[in-house]
C-alpha cells in the first residue's frame, strides 16, 4: 500500500534498498529528486485513540488544509490502539505533530509517529 507508480523508494524510506553507487533503471530520475531536495512529502506513521481506525485513501488534514493520504490502517493488538502509515508533506512529518484522517467527512484525531511501531527486544 505504501508503494505505487507515483512513489520512489527513496520517500518511502527505503534508501537502505537503493545502492546509488551501481548503475540501474531508474538511476538518473532519483538522482533529479535527490537533487531537488526530494518530493515534499514523506511516509509516517499515524496513532489514533479515536473510535474509528484510519483506512486506505483517507485525506489528512491539518487546519482544514489536506496535507496527505493514509496508505494503510488498522487495529494495532499489540500496542492497543489504531495505527497507520501515511505521505504526509514535510513540514507536518515531524513525530508528535498532530493531524486529523477524514470518514465521511468527519475529522477523527492522529497523531505522528514513528515508523517502525514496534521493535523487538534484543
Amino acid at each position: 500500500h505504501e508503494i505505487d507508480e507515483t512513489t520512489n523508494p527513496l520517500e518511502a524510506g527505503l534508501d537502505w534498498a537503493v545502492k546509488m553507487s551501481h548503475d540501474f533503471v531508474g538511476k538518473k530520475a532519483l538522482e533529479q529528486v535527490q537533487a531537488k531536495g526530494g518530493t515534499g512529502r514523506k511516509l509516517v506513521g499515524l496513532v489514533s485513540t479515536s473510535k474509528r481506525c484510519p483506512r486506505q485513501g483517507y485525506p489528512l488534514v491539518k487546519g482544514g488544509q489536506q496535507i496527505g493520504h493514509v496508505c494503510s490502517g488498522n487495529i494495532s493488538p499489540t500496542l492497543d490502539t489504531n495505527i497507520a502509515t501515511a505521505y504526509v508533506r514535510n513540514e507536518f512529518a515531524a513525530p508528535g505533530t498532530q493531524l486529523e484522517f477524514l470518514v465521511r467527512d468527519k475529522a477523527e484525531p492522529c497523531t505522528v509517529r514513528e515508523l517502525p511501531f514496534y521493535k523487538r527486544a534484543k
